[in-house]
């Protein structure tokens, strides 16, 4: 009777172990470009905070160039400040408060926060 359950719990342990291994490789690739788009990130707080959407995205790829160029840094190929620095359930929050729900409106909230 102890067996079996014990086989139970192992068998239905099985499918987490796989889970825990995708999570893994999931980690250790976000990892791998964390710094670069750090960096990136920060240069759009700091530099292009006043500019409007088409010029932030054009000095981005700029930058992204320049780092897979000259550096060591990797930034991940779709680079996405919203996604890297919202808070969803902050984002919900300003939704509601009819904050306009576009990227360009989110950069701009997590900016100024």
């Amino acid at each position: 009777m102890m067996r079996s359950k014990a086989s139970k719990l192992l068998d239905a342990l099985g499918g987490e172990k796989q889970k825990w291994r995708v999570a893994n490789r999931v980690i250790d690739t976000r990892f791998e470009t964390l710094e670069g788009d750090c960096l990136v990130g920060a240069g759009v707080m700091i530099y292009l905070a006043q500019f409007t959407d088409k010029f932030r995205a054009k000095y981005i790829q700029k930058w992204i160039d320049m780092l897979e160029d000259s550096s060591k840094l990797k930034v991940s190929l779709n680079f996405d400040f919203v996604a890297l620095f919202a808070d969803k359930i902050k984002v919900k929050e300003w939704a509601i408060n009819e904050l306009p729900n576009d990227p360009f409106a989110i950069c701009n909230a997590i900016i100024i926060e």
